[in-house]
C-alpha cells in the first residue's frame, strides 16, 4: 500500500504519514509503502491518499468504514469512475445512501 497525506487543496502532501497497523503506530515518508501480510490490518485516517495492490499473488481485501455518501465523502487524486453503470431491471430491494434524493 502506498500512502500520502492530502493538502488542503486535495493535492499530494510531502509530509510524513502516520497510520496504525494492528494497533501499532507507524510513521512513513510521503509516498512510502506499507506491506501487509495475511491477517494484518491497517487503519487509515481521513485525508490520506492510499492505493493498494497484490505483488506476488491474488489478494482478498476488505474495507470497513463509517457510513458515508459515496458522492461526497470519497476523494481520488486521479479522476476515475467510481462505479460501473448498471442498467437496472428490477426495483431495489435495499437502498444505498446514494439512492436517496
Amino acid at each position: 500500500m502506498q500512502l500520502y497525506n492530502s493538502t488542503q487543496d486535495e493535492g499530494l502532501d510531502s509530509s510524513d504519514v502516520v497510520v496504525n497497523t494492528d494497533g501499532l503506530k507507524h510513521t512513513i515518508q510521503a509516498g512510502g509503502k506499507v506491506i501487509l501480510h495475511p491477517g494484518e490490518s491497517i487503519t487509515i485516517p481521513q485525508y490520506r491518499y492510499h492505493t493498494f495492490w497484490a505483488e506476488e499473488s491474488r489478494t482478498l481485501v476488505g474495507e470497513v468504514s463509517l457510513v458515508n455518501d459515496d458522492n461526497l465523502d470519497n476523494r481520488f487524486y486521479e479522476q476515475m469512475d467510481r462505479f460501473t453503470i448498471v442498467e437496472e431491471d428490477e426495483l431495489p430491494f435495499r437502498l444505498l445512501v446514494s439512492d436517496y434524493t
